[in-house]
């Protein structure tokens, strides 16, 4: 008896012999239906034409390739009057028509691309016994995924943009909350896209947005039945940028901060005479210093050509288009009234992380040699090399070196700052949690402002995660009520997106598995190698549906 995995399980098909090759196993079959419909009439008819031949490609069997020889009859259609006189019996249950592929191995082809694009499911469909190009895999997903879009109604949308090149041109994403999957693309992210794809959904109850006019705006004229629901991380986001902004423009306080802790630290633990080394001959910068020192003069010299216009009268949008930067860096410029330092990069962890804190305070004792404090913290169950210690103290002998005249504390950037105003700070290093509340301490009692808005910032922080919308009116009107143009021009903003940000504050929903599916495509198009053409990686990241 033949094997029933050989053959179609719709039935009406014999095996008339098996005949194998090197590499492909051969399966010739004949058709065994005596009526036929014509296609183009419906009419039946039993009058057999003539016969043959065609070849499919089959899933492999054993990893060995696998062909079938089909043969199929053509019959004459009865009616005379049809516009077709000879027609094939068509084999659904096997192949469609004009295909030299069976079905059952178009639809692996599908998933292998779906799942892993072109290149490596090319490589895998090798490996499988399959042989296939990366062009016929993406073509394949291209067209089942494109026609077999899914099309059950949506109550619940979530939409975000998303980046095909960053900060050049920019998609939509849409996704169904409910069902926890992605709904669809649009190529732009406009209000007349998102307007249109609304409209044709007009059983959408709630929309879930990040705080853009343009999807505020879509969402009003494309689905006016909907509530908008302003998403919460966004909302705390643009606190957090509030923050940065004040800080920003008070650069000179972090300064004068940074500056008073420093000569507090300085005061109270001061250098021991025996740990300061006699001067010796600078040593000429590496390569690296030039480079750093060239960028920070070229930065420099662009400040003062702002600054320089800006005192001759050109506003921000003129000094950006005459400079060629940012218009949000024109602005952070003359906002902070003096040239802003660039802030050195945090030092990365290391296996000698943990045990900086003993070093230093051996350090402090006298203990100088590399090979010493080494052996020290090797019996503490330090693993890494004396490399990372000897480079370690080789920065504290610099610093010992340095002359105090030439020697300044760099302030923290303002991005860091905002962090220690919201109440984030360290909860491993005691001493640096210390410190780090210190200088909000002083920073708040130097500069009230700072102070104003940190109050107001980390209630509205508290309001969003709490999500206490009865206390909201009662910000806004503290809010506008301050004289600061940055808390007035974010109450602004919140009154005119009142009901989605009143809504936020009530709702269940908000934008967390959007940028969940924002970051699944991201990963989906960086790993097509820039094959990723939008009706391609629209195919590819919406669901899977089987061929028909």
């Amino acid at each position: 008896m033949t094997p029933p995995t050989l053959l179609p399980a719709g039935g009406g098909f014999q095996v008339e012999s098996l005949s194998a090759t090197t590499n492909t196993l051969w399966i010739h079959l004949a058709t065994t239906a005596e009526v036929a419909c014509c296609p183009v009439c419906g009419q039946t008819t039993r009058r057999v034409h003539s016969r043959y031949r065609r070849t499919l490609a089959d899933l492999p069997w054993n990893r060995v390739a696998v062909r079938l020889h089909l043969r199929v009859r053509q019959f004459f259609c009865a009616n005379r009057a049809c516009e077709r006189a000879i027609f094939t019996a068509p084999v659904p249950e096997l192949a469609a028509r004009y295909a030299r592929k069976t079905d059952r191995l178009q639809e692996a082809l599908s998933l292998i691309g779906y799942a892993l694009g072109g290149e490596a499911g090319a490589r895998l469909a090798t490996e499988l016994g399959l042989l296939v190009s990366p062009d016929t895999l993406l073509n394949r997903v291209r067209q089942v995924g494109v026609t077999a879009a899914s099309q059950s109604p949506v109550r619940v949308v979530g939409g975000d943009d998303w980046a095909f090149k960053k900060g050049c041109r920019y998609g939509t994403v849409l996704v169904d909350r409910e069902r926890h999957r992605l709904r669809d693309l649009l190529p732009d992210r406009s209000a007349e896209s998102l307007s249109a794809w609304l409209r044709h959904h007009p059983e959408a109850e709630i929309v879930s947005r990040d705080r853009a006019s343009a999807y505020a705006a879509a969402a009003r004229d494309g689905a006016p039945q909907a509530k908008q629901v302003a998403d919460r991380f966004h909302l705390l986001k643009n606190t957090g940028d509030l923050l940065e902004r004040v800080l920003t423009r008070h650069y000179r306080q972090l300064q004068e901060t940074t500056s008073h802790l420093a000569a507090e630290q300085a005061a109270v633990a001061p250098v021991p005479a025996s740990a300061v080394e006699q001067p010796r001959s600078p040593r000429p910068p590496t390569q690296e210093e030039q480079d750093s020192a060239s960028r920070r003069e070229r930065r420099l010299a662009r400040y003062e050509r702002v600054v320089e216009l800006h005192q001759q009268g050109y506003g921000q949008r003129a000094l950006s288009r005459k400079t060629g930067l940012a218009r949000n860096t024109v602005r952070t410029w003359l906002e902070a009234g003096t040239f802003p330092e660039q802030a050195p990069r945090p030092p990365r962890s290391s296996k000698l992380t943990p045990f900086v804190a003993d070093l230093r305070q051996r350090w402090s004792q006298e203990a100088r040699s590399g090979v010493q404090l080494f052996a020290e913290i090797q019996a503490q169950g330090f693993t890494g090399r004396i490399a990372l210690v000897q480079r370690c103290i080789q920065s504290w002998r610099a610093q010992s070196r340095a002359s105090p005249q030439r020697h300044r504390e760099e302030p923290p950037a303002p991005r860091t700052v905002l962090w220690r105003l919201l109440g984030y700070f360290s909860k491993t290093d005691t001493d640096l949690r210390q410190k780090q509340t210190q200088f909000v301490e002083h920073l708040c009692q130097l500069c009230r402002e700072v102070k104003t808005v940190q109050e107001l910032a980390r209630r509205f922080t508290r309001m969003v995660k709490e999500r206490c919308s009865s206390d909201l009116d009662a910000w806004l009107a503290e809010a506008k009520a301050s004289r600061l143009g940055e808390l007035k021009s974010f109450a602004k903003s919140l009154l005119q997106d009142y009901a989605a940000v009143g809504e936020a504050l009530t709702s269940e929903y908000s934008n967390g598995q959007v940028e969940g599916q924002v970051n699944r495509l991201k990963l989906i198009k960086r790993s097509m190698y820039g094959r990723a053409r939008f009706d391609l990686l629209r195919a590819r990241v919406l669901p899977m549906h089987k061929a028909a």
